[in-house]
């Protein structure tokens, strides 16, 4: 039907996941599947979901049901190991690079701060990645927060989910106040 329609292989792919097993519904899995990729990639309203597609209440409580059990991020975490293994590396990355992003869009009713250096009103993303530049592990915060208050979280959840990693690169003076907590951290698998 449209662009963003899984094709057969991926489909294929899926069907073992999390997501599909005790599937009970009057609508297929793969139509409830493809309306939420369309709505993710076109960024159109929950209410302009095309007709092809079931209502939109529909699609948005599953939507919600499987970001609360955290499917999405276990299928893009399998398809990252897959195609790490497919470059020839380990399935599981040992290193990471962390950064972060002040932004002045964000929602109206968000959290906002002032990022003082880069004079900017809005949120700041912060981001860690695999060499290869695919993310393991984001968070927003409002920009005012600084970087190395940040990365406490975001390394204690990277830890959390893949405690294999072994080193974190970041720029030294954004994150000098966390480096030692962090590295030691790391060392020690805490």
């Amino acid at each position: 039907m449209y662009l963003t329609d899984l094709t057969d292989a991926k489909k294929e792919y899926i069907r073992g996941t999390i997501l599909n097993e005790n599937w009970r519904s009057k609508y297929d899995f793969f139509l409830m599947l493809d309306a939420i990729i369309y709505i993710d990639v076109s960024g159109c309203q929950w209410r302009l979901l095309p007709a092809e597609y079931p209502k939109w209440q529909t699609v948005y409580y599953y939507f919600r049901r499987w970001g609360a059990m955290d499917a999405f991020s276990e299928i893009e975490d399998s398809l990252v190991e897959q195609v790490r293994v497919r470059r020839g590396e380990f399935p599981q990355p040992t290193v990471g690079a962390i950064d972060s992003e002040s932004s002045r869009a964000a929602l109206p009713r968000s959290q906002k701060g002032i990022d003082g250096n880069k004079k900017v009103k809005g949120v700041k993303r912060n981001i860690i990645t695999d060499k290869d530049g695919d993310v393991l592990e984001a968070s927003t915060t409002p920009a005012n927060i600084h970087d190395s208050k940040t990365a406490y979280a975001l390394v204690a959840m990277l830890v959390a989910a893949f405690p294999w990693i072994r080193r974190i690169y970041a720029r030294f003076l954004r994150y000098e106040g966390c480096k030692n907590q962090v590295s030691t951290r790391l060392i020690r698998g805490q």
